[in-house]
């Protein structure tokens, strides 16, 4: 009936939570200097066991400390940091250092942790990273107002480098993008690329297409926008049913020095989930991953949804390797090398052996 009958807490006393992904088990998630993980062992809904996963995040600036966890193609979590954070984290292969704003790759299986981007070449207050259906990585400068295209500036390196691949610029301060796919949506809007632009009140669209070796957008009408300073959204994505949701952080106050911390307008209490849906076009049944073979979830790769193909990826990538070569070995072979969608099932399934 669009309205949540019931709500429960999995985790509590976290320390400036600014991101979490599901995997392993349980949820991961960006708290403060740390990257932890938390797992309910007793099947009670409560989560009652704490890892931590890294350690040595920046906390020069509570609200650009590690951020905006996500799952990629290739098997790793990445996430983003701010413009006043220095972060030194040991690791099995060393320290990993990442200076000012920048991006964040994590492969759980070798704890390999690389940074990129390092003294904030580009963008400052990086929120969120995503990537299209050919695994080419954009991540957000939230402060200002820039979408960067990533792939060719990731390289690990200390050296400040120049970087100026910022082809969509929104109106607003932004957070996470979002690239749209999903069947219950109207046809213009798939691949379009959505961005939360909590700083002006909208979820701003923008339509992306080649630009030579790289890409331009062009903005759309957006998706949501409201006359109330207090709508500020800071999380947009489509659903395992194709809709659209938005994380609204409800508060009319958002700067840290433009007014008091004891400004009595603060909302400290509230927020928001919106669903977004289509008029007249019908919610996508959600597929039941958790009980699918490794056969059956190869074949969600062939989703045109990306939500069914990135949770059968992550799936994929946890499950015994004896038990998906074999199956992945098979489901490759039947491919036929002239299709165009060969190219891209390839790409899809060579995440899992990350």
């Amino acid at each position: 009936d669009g309205k949540a009958d019931k709500a429960s807490r999995y985790v509590e006393g976290l320390v400036m939570p600014m991101g979490f992904e599901f995997g392993d088990g349980g949820v991961y998630i960006c708290e403060s200097t740390q990257l932890t993980h938390f797992k309910d062992s007793d099947g009670d809904g409560k989560a009652d066991f704490r890892r931590v996963v890294l350690s040595g995040f920046g906390t020069g600036d509570t609200h650009q400390m590690i951020n905006s966890l996500r799952w990629a193609p290739d098997g790793c979590l990445w996430f983003t940091q701010g413009y006043h954070i220095w972060s030194y984290i040991e690791t099995p292969h060393g320290i990993s250092e990442l200076n000012r704003s920048g991006v964040w790759r994590y492969n759980p299986r070798t704890m390999k942790l690389d940074g990129f981007f390092n003294e904030s070449t580009a963008g400052l207050n990086s929120w969120g990273v995503t990537f299209d259906d050919y695994g080419q990585v954009f991540h957000g400068g939230g402060a200002n107002y820039c979408l960067y295209y990533s792939t060719p500036g990731l390289i690990p390196t200390l050296h400040p480098l120049a970087y100026k691949d910022n082809f969509c610029v929104s109106r607003g301060k932004s957070m996470e993008p979002e690239f749209l796919s999903s069947r219950h949506l109207p046809d213009d809007l798939q691949g379009v690329l959505m961005k939360s632009t909590y700083f002006t009140s909208q979820v701003s669209l923008y339509k992306i297409s080649d630009d030579g070796a790289g890409f331009k957008s062009a903005a759309l009408t957006d998706l949501i926008a409201s006359k109330s300073n207090a709508f500020r959204p800071v999380e947009s994505r489509v659903g395992p049913d194709g809709a659209i949701y938005v994380c609204d952080w409800l508060n009319p106050i958002i700067g840290h020095y433009q007014a008091s911390y004891r400004d009595p307008r603060r909302d400290r209490t509230h927020g928001r989930i919106w669903r977004v849906t289509a008029e007249g076009r019908p919610l996508l049944p959600r597929p039941a991953l958790d009980k699918m073979s490794a056969a059956d979830l190869l074949e969600q790769l062939r989703s045109p949804e990306r939500w069914p193909r990135d949770h059968a990826r992550c799936l994929l990538y946890n499950m015994p390797k004896q038990d998906v070569i074999p199956a992945a070995d098979a489901w490759l072979a039947k491919l036929d090398p002239n299709s165009p969608e060969s190219a891209r099932m390839l790409y899809e399934v060579s995440g899992i052996f990350a």
